[in-house]
């Protein structure tokens, strides 16, 4: 069983991502000859050693990011406003609750992300808060 893992982990991995950046890239126009691609390096990677043992090691950053990106997506296009105008008041205090909940499951799970990672998102709500007074700045101004 285990063998099923250490081979199908990097190889759906790899697929996806090499997949969706020839989706987003837009290089290739049949979707066959993307699969194709992704299919070759995908298998590539998972017979690769070193390459497993560098997916198996970035894999739960990558669950991280991949996990915050979506949440991000998911609340813009949530709040943007009839006419295609995005509310970044709202998306900046929801990401401000997401990064307290971050800090918080450290704090009560006791596992740690790191120094480095906390120094992140310390900085990424910083970044938030900042967001905040410029956009309550924006609608003192529109007065």
């Amino acid at each position: 069983m285990p063998d099923i893992f250490t081979f199908g982990i990097p190889f759906f991995f790899m697929l996806a991502v090499v997949f969706g950046a020839l989706e987003v890239g837009g290089v290739f126009q049949n979707r066959g000859v993307k699969i194709v691609i992704s299919l070759a390096i995908a298998f590539f990677a998972a017979t690769f050693e070193p390459a497993v043992g560098f997916i198996f090691g970035i894999l739960p950053y990558a669950t991280i990011f991949f996990i915050i990106v979506f949440f991000i997506g998911f609340v813009k296009k949530i709040f943007t406003k009839e006419g295609g105008a995005k509310d970044w008041t709202i998306i900046a205090v929801i990401l401000i609750l997401f990064l307290i909940l971050l800090i918080s499951a450290e704090e009560l799970t006791g596992i740690s992300f790191g120094e480095q990672a906390t120094i992140f998102i310390y900085a990424i709500g910083l970044i938030a808060i900042l967001m905040i007074f410029y956009a309550a700045y924006q609608k003192a101004q529109e007065k």
